[in-house]
């Protein structure tokens, strides 16, 4: 059968092969990725950003750094990171302000949006939906007095939720005793207002700790 058949060498298409070879991508490492983070970095960051000298230059890096990272919660519970990109806010320099801004706002929006998800709530009547609302004031009031930090009014409402979930959907006596208790605590404690709003106490773990 071989006399029926006709040998040719194959031709390879370079074109395409050159093309492909444009194409080469590049393969990213985990540590690109936003949830993966160095406890060591984040270590080094904070410490430089909180030497009182520290040039304009360094901090902007790492305050850029900072801003491609979403740490988990138990990476900003454990290094205090939150607390020391939190204070750069007030910073002389515009710029440094701005980006320290930005940075805190993104992980407080991004785990605000995951505490805030589509979640099957309670129909009340018009007297305990009135009451309701008016702890919820009082808390966003204990949690914001200054008016600088976004998300406030979310996590005002799902302390509140909370708290009404706990007592059973009741707004009884234990009910108000609660809600008072965590606004002045808020209000009257800097570092549990600051661990709430940064996310390094749950909302669980903050109502549990104050219920009557």
């Amino acid at each position: 059968m071989d006399r029926f058949l006709v040998r040719s060498v194959r031709k390879v298409n370079r074109s395409c092969e050159q093309k492909n070879e444009g194409k080469r991508l590049k393969q990213a490492t985990i540590e690109r990725l936003k949830g993966v983070v160095v406890i060591e970095d984040i270590l080094k960051y904070r410490s430089l950003l909180q030497q009182p000298d520290q040039t304009r230059e360094c901090i902007l890096d790492c305050l850029r750094n900072l801003d491609k990272k979403i740490p988990s919660r138990e990476v900003l519970k454990s290094t205090k990171i939150g607390h020391t990109v939190m204070k750069l806010r007030k910073h002389k320099d515009k710029d440094v302000a701005e980006l320290s801004d930005k940075v805190t706002n993104k992980w407080l929006s991004h785990y605000t949006a995951k505490l805030t998800q589509p979640s099957l709530d309670v129909k009340c009547d018009h007297t305990t939906e009135q009451i309701r609302s008016s702890g919820r004031k009082h808390l966003k009031k204990a949690l914001d007095p200054s008016s600088e930090v976004q998300d406030v009014d979310g996590i005002a409402k799902l302390i509140e939720r909370e708290v009404f979930i706990r007592h059973k959907n009741l707004v009884n006596l234990h009910y108000r005793r609660t809600l008072r208790k965590l606004i002045f605590a808020l209000k009257d404690q800097e570092s549990i207002r600051k661990d709430v709003l940064l996310h390094n106490m749950t909302i669980t773990d903050l109502v549990m700790k104050f219920k009557c």
